[in-house]
């Protein structure tokens, strides 16, 4: 039984984003929903990013903080979780009131001040297990690019699906979902769920493993979570070295490998791997400049198209194939 006023628990990591930071924890302090605990997990920041959050912490009883050495986003998100349930040390003693709903919020990004709220109502509305919304797109500066759905983008608004039907209709042939969403915190802990350590990209697995065990989903169709484009985003670093390359190239394969493990919808995650992830591990191998080291690594996976083929076997002639089609859509 939800309680009429649901506790909701929020996780943000948080690494060297003292220019964003403010932004972000204003925008949840003024939820209109303030029935809220806000996890902030200090991922051994060395700028004022801890001292910026200490004053939060110091002035509204809904913020804790939880200090660690670097240990990178997933484990951040998972010491999170582990708070959460209970299993950290004496010097973090659990939650003193039960959680009803769970968020997870980058720390360089913001939400609009009535996202729980309307979320709430949606959840509530639907009895469903994950509401999402839609994103507004901005600069450092906070100016609007534009708004969208993401992955969503084609997803059926408003209406209750299982999360097999959104990954259908999301017409990508890859997946994530982790900030963007509220989600039953009963449901979630059901499955037992977390992050993977060590890789970058993580949410595809856990927005995909979240997903798949989901029977009602609703895409909301307002925007109420703004993503900003910082110069510091794991995702979008300004230079890739060579360290960086490897990352990537390890990280896909582990997705690929976890994907394979999930023992639900295997037809429809098979035709992930095969259109978006191998060829995406791919594309990370012949950015190396050692690459036999990591070839066999991929030859074990037998999925193929015309695009892993060409991919493999000619890349030069796939990325001359690319360009011509990225000159042709930007001509239409």
């Amino acid at each position: 039984m939800i309680s009429k006023f649901p506790k909701v628990a929020i996780i943000v990591p948080i690494y060297n984003v003292e220019n964003y930071l403010e932004r972000c924890l204003q925008s949840l302090q003024k939820q209109t929903h303030q029935n809220l605990l806000i996890v902030l997990i200090n991922d051994g920041s060395t700028d004022q990013s801890k001292e910026i959050a200490q004053r939060y912490v110091q002035t509204d009883s809904r913020f804790m903080l939880i200090d660690q050495q670097n240990g990178g986003l997933s484990h951040a998100r998972n010491k999170g979780l582990s708070f959460l349930e209970g299993k950290l040390s004496s010097s973090y003693p659990p939650p003193p009131i039960e959680i009803d709903f769970l968020s997870f919020v980058d720390s360089d990004d913001y939400l609009e001040c009535d996202c729980i709220e309307k979320s709430l109502l949606e959840l509530q509305r639907h009895q469903a297990q994950i509401v999402c919304f839609g994103i507004n797109r901005c600069e450092e500066n906070g100016a609007k690019i534009r708004s969208d759905f993401g992955i969503f983008e084609q997803v059926s608004k408003n209406q209750v699906l299982d999360g097999a039907e959104v990954l259908k209709q999301t017409r990508k042939n890859y997946f994530h979902s982790v900030w963007g969403s509220i989600i039953d915190y009963h449901f979630f802990q059901s499955l037992k769920l977390k992050f993977i350590e060590g890789i970058i990209y993580e949410d595809h697995c856990f927005g995909t493993f979240l997903f798949l065990r989901s029977q009602r989903i609703v895409i909301l169709d307002q925007y109420l979570y703004s993503q900003v484009n910082s110069t510091n985003s794991i995702t979008r670093p300004k230079h890739i070295t060579q360290e960086r390359k490897i990352l990537n190239l390890k990280s896909w394969i582990k997705t690929i490998e976890e994907l394979e493990k999930f023992p639900l919808h295997t037809k429809l995650l098979q035709k992930q791997i095969r259109k978006f992830y191998l060829p995406m591990a791919y594309h990370c191998l012949f950015e190396l400049d050692e690459q036999n080291h990591f070839r066999k690594d991929l030859k074990r996976f037998k999925y193929w198209s015309l695009k892993i083929i060409l991919i493999r076997f000619a890349p030069k002639t796939f990325q001359k194939l690319k360009k011509m089609k990225t000159i042709i859509l930007k001509s239409c």
